[in-house]
């Protein structure tokens, strides 16, 4: 009984999870690897017209393809029309969110991976170039930083929530909390040891 057990579930673990879209018309499966081949390109096309920043269409088409994937899920759509049409409405979606989160942070969307704020037409120059410099040395502290937490800060700094980034990253919210922490007190150290070599 107990070999027949353990034999059961050496199958099922050899069995493949699928991760992606059931087309009720011709009861087919497309996995999410089979859809970025397909539409990656198109897609970060469309979000480019929207949000005028290649980088940054990507990087909102590729957090579209992680989600999917970190969903686990089996998700039915009609026919490969409708499948095409679900993937341009979440990324339109999805960059129409960026630009709503850019317009409450007064930033340029166009930026890079951190947010550049926008000149002001009652803004001094002068301090407008010293916030630019300031960012310049945030990236490169974010650049020295460990890949999965410079990820989770910009995510953050993004508008994504703590339980959010515990989820995509599958981790505990408190480790999200330490990891958040750590990050600010070292970008403190960082900005001060930058003033001091000035």
């Amino acid at each position: 009984m107990m070999r027949y057990l353990s034999q059961e579930k050496n199958e099922l673990r050899r069995r493949p999870v699928v991760i992606g879209f059931y087309l009720i018309d011709s009861s087919i499966q497309i996995t999410i690897e089979e859809c970025y081949k397909r539409y990656y390109a198109e897609l970060v096309q469309l979000v480019e017209y929207i949000v005028h920043h290649h980088d940054l269409s990507e990087d909102i088409v590729q957090n579209l393809f992680v989600e999917l994937l970190q969903s686990h899920s089996m998700r039915k759509v009609m026919n490969l029309q409708h499948l095409k049409q679900y993937f341009r409405l979440a990324a339109r979606c999805r960059a129409y969110d960026w630009l709503r989160l850019c317009e409450r942070m007064r930033i340029a969307p166009t930026s890079g991976a951190v947010p550049v704020p926008m000149l002001e037409a009652d803004t001094d120059p002068e301090n407008h170039i010293m916030l630019v410099e300031q960012i310049q040395k945030i990236e490169i502290f974010l650049a020295m930083q460990q890949v999965r937490n410079r990820k989770i800060f910009l995510l953050y700094l993004s508008g994504i929530g703590v339980r959010s980034l515990a989820q995509i990253f599958g981790i505990a919210t408190t480790t999200v909390y330490a990891i958040l922490g750590k990050m600010r007190r070292s970008l403190k150290v960082f900005l001060h040891m930058e003033e001091k070599a000035q």
